[in-house]
């Protein structure tokens, strides 16, 4: 990668309160990346979780993270809300709070326009959305450029259509 350091070095997937030991602990994971910053590899340190907001809350009351990545589309405050959980605390220490599975892995068929609108409109730093090919690169591009915030009642509307198929959005199997 030609180069001698990370920008941001994240503890990815915390899902259990097991896991919060073994990052935690002696030894754990934490130790290793704090060991890495104080010596210049890594600037900056951030935690992700998908599946339980109270997890990712106890991380950060835990630790002062730099960057917390979580869950943001429409279907989510109906099943476990992230936000809810993690905005608190994350804008008290000053956390940046990011974005992801903010198309949903494609089941939910609305313009990706409205769900990255819809994503930028929460109190989020930033979002963050892949792309196989480079015609998702420029739907991406384009949803990004034509962003305008949603108005309260919009996001309530939203929320109202996906609410009956939240569950299933959020935790489809193939």
């Amino acid at each position: 990668m030609k180069t001698d350091y990370l920008d941001l070095w994240m503890i990815h997937d915390v899902r259990t309160e097991d896991d919060i030991s073994r990052v935690f602990g002696p030894e754990g994971a934490l130790e290793a990346f704090v060991e890495a910053r104080s010596k210049g590899l890594v600037k900056y340190i951030g935690v992700t979780g998908h599946h339980d907001p109270v997890i990712i809350r106890k991380c950060l009351e835990a630790f002062d993270f730099d960057t917390v990545l979580v869950p943001v589309n429409p279907a989510e405050p109906f099943y476990k809300c992230f936000l809810d959980e993690v905005v608190p605390i994350a804008s008290v220490k000053d956390t940046a709070i990011m974005g992801m599975k903010v198309y949903m892995k494609g089941l939910l068929q609305a313009p990706k326009r409205l769900l990255l609108s819809y994503a930028l409109t929460q109190p989020i730093t930033t979002a963050v959305v892949g792309c196989d090919n480079i015609e998702q690169l420029n739907e991406n591009v384009e949803a990004a450029s034509g962003f305008q915030p949603l108005k309260y009642k919009e996001i309530q509307r939203f929320g109202q259509m996906v609410e009956p198929y939240a569950r299933q959005l959020l935790y489809y199997k193939p």
